[in-house]
């Protein structure tokens, strides 16, 4: 039976009415957030890219280029692996943070410090005790969390996300910053 109506034919161009959602999602929030607060998480996102790409490519070519009998076995090759996908997810995060994508920048950063976690993994037994164990163990407790909890918000809170993810960047900058002025205070 055709309708009486030509607007609602199909024929004529009319785009077909769709019913109304009643229960869509909330909008997402603004993803380019403005302020010294996203200055400030847009930087230390900056330098985490920055530092993971360091770590990264020191991990792929340390073992290739240095002493390569130092490592043996399928060892000398997981370094080189973790090191190549922390450099994919660096490009990654260069990337979000080069189109001003916070929350895919946020993805990247928690893909980076997952991917840093992997590196941390002791290779064997035979941790040693004293302050850098416990820094190590502290690091190989907290980095997962802090990830998946920054990839988890990444999409509704992006600044906070974009915060929490940077939490490891921002403490390692500190300590450099009470290291160096330590060591002008009362040198080596």
């Amino acid at each position: 039976m055709a309708s009486a109506d030509p607007a609602d034919s199909p024929s004529r161009g009319a785009r077909a009415k769709l019913p109304a959602m009643a229960d869509s999602p909330p909008p997402l929030p603004e993803s380019r957030p403005a302020g010294p607060l996203a200055s400030g998480a847009w930087a230390l996102l900056a330098l985490t890219a920055a530092l993971g790409g360091y770590v990264g490519l020191s991990a792929l070519l340390l073992p290739l280029l240095g002493n390569p009998g130092v490592v043996t076995g399928i060892d000398r090759w997981l370094g080189p692996a973790t090191g190549l996908g922390q450099l994919a997810a660096v490009a990654a995060l260069a990337h979000a943070i080069r189109r001003r994508d916070l929350p895919g920048a946020v993805r990247a950063a928690a893909l980076v410090l997952l991917l840093g976690w992997i590196a941390l993994l002791p290779a064997g037994p035979g941790a040693t005790s004293g302050p850098a164990a416990r820094w190590t163990l502290g690091a190989l407790l907290a980095l997962p969390v802090i990830a998946i909890a920054g990839w988890a918000l990444a999409r509704r809170r992006p600044l906070a996300a974009a915060w929490i993810v940077t939490l490891p960047t921002a403490l390692g900058l500190v300590g450099v910053l009470v290291f160096a002025v330590v060591i002008a205070v009362r040198g080596f």
